[in-house]
């Protein structure tokens, strides 16, 4: 039996899933901006500054939301079917800087990924992590290329855009179904007109030959 504390977490879970969803469709550093300002305690604050090195030094040519999203939007892809490797991955690319306790390159070296010791306290990004990889037919992508959160297994279109494509889904169907059928459509057409052109023919003869 549910109870209302399990409700609620499921609740939690769920809300924070549809942020993560959020996070995997930015395209861009104003997007990150605008999610940051609206989600500011979805990940540690600090974290969007975050730039890691290689090993030399050398800084990476992305953040570090950049590099996290990629293994979040290839997840997504397939469903959080993926490897071990992969979901450790995702959830040690968010961690909170300061908790980073490398001191052998500390001064050079800026690692892309945490130890379980570094990661800290659970932010509500990894609670969704975890919550989507047990309920991966979750994590769909919708015909427009959002990615949402499914309330339900069947559901194949984003809930802000439902109507739009669904239509523009059924619309492509039928395009891409007239591109295969219509040289055969267009062919048997001109059958059935050169039929009745003859039909016609013949029975304005057979009108004449009765005068």
């Amino acid at each position: 039996m549910r109870t209302q504390a399990s409700w609620e977490e499921q609740q939690r879970a769920l809300n924070a899933a549809r942020v993560l969803a959020d996070f995997a469709n930015l395209e861009s550093e104003e997007d990150a901006q605008h999610f940051r300002k609206d989600h500011g305690d979805f990940v540690p604050r600090t974290w969007w500054d975050y730039q890691p090195t290689t090993l030399d030094g050398a800084p990476s040519p992305k953040k570090q939301w950049q590099i996290a999203q990629k293994f979040l939007q290839d997840a997504w892809l397939f469903e959080f079917d993926i490897s071990l490797f992969d979901y450790v991955h995702l959830l040690t690319s968010v961690f909170d800087p300061d908790d980073l306790k490398s001191t052998l390159f500390e001064k050079r070296y800026r690692p892309p990924f945490a130890t379980g010791l570094e990661l800290g306290e659970a932010s509500p990004y990894h609670l969704a992590v975890k919550w989507l990889a047990g309920q991966g037919w979750r994590a769909k992508t919708c015909f427009c290329g959002k990615r949402f959160v499914a309330e339900h297994s069947q559901t194949k279109f984003c809930g802000g855009n439902k109507n739009t494509c669904f239509w523009a889904h059924r619309k492509s169907k039928q395009h891409s179904w007239w591109i295969k059928h219509s040289k055969d459509i267009n062919k048997q057409r001109r059958r059935n007109y050169q039929l009745e052109k003859k039909r016609s023919h013949r029975a304005n003869r057979k009108n004449l030959s009765q005068r």
